[in-house]
């Protein structure tokens, strides 16, 4: 018997507009850890290209990830340990959700945001846990 809850998890899995997923049990990756290396090896990349560095890490401040979804929030630090700011608008942070795909993790937004942008995001990707998003648990 399928329950309303499960209805709607399958219609947001399905892509139908204005459904969102359920909350399901979120984990914070271990440093070092397998999974939040590949997370964030993701991230890198295109974060790499837009500000011009050769070298990028993170100081992490959230990772959650669950239901085969991720959010990062983390502050990007060029090869000198300094922090690299977006140089259009300041931000001193690297914003991202990512879902496991073929058994990688693809980076479906990321942002140098200066407000909350994952309200949006939280729209285009219904299919994504509720409580991924950094705005439902603050």
């Amino acid at each position: 018997m399928t329950t309303i809850r499960g209805s709607a998890a399958l219609l947001a899995l399905l892509g139908i507009p204005g459904v969102q997923a359920a909350n399901v049990p979120l984990s914070t990756p271990a440093p070092g850890s397998v999974t939040r290396q590949a997370i964030l090896n993701a991230v890198r990349l295109p974060v790499m290209q837009t500000l011009d560095q050769k070298l990028i890490s993170f100081v992490v401040t959230d990772l959650k990830v669950g239901g085969g979804w991720a959010f990062v929030r983390a502050r990007p630090l060029n090869a000198a340990n300094e922090l690299v700011r977006d140089p259009a608008s300041g931000a001193p942070e690297v914003w991202s959700v990512l879902q496991l795909q073929r058994g990688g993790w693809k980076v479906l937004r990321w942002a140098m945001p200066t407000d909350v942008i994952s309200q949006a995001w939280e729209k285009d990707f219904p299919a994504a846990p509720r409580n991924v998003w950094p705005h439902r648990r603050w």
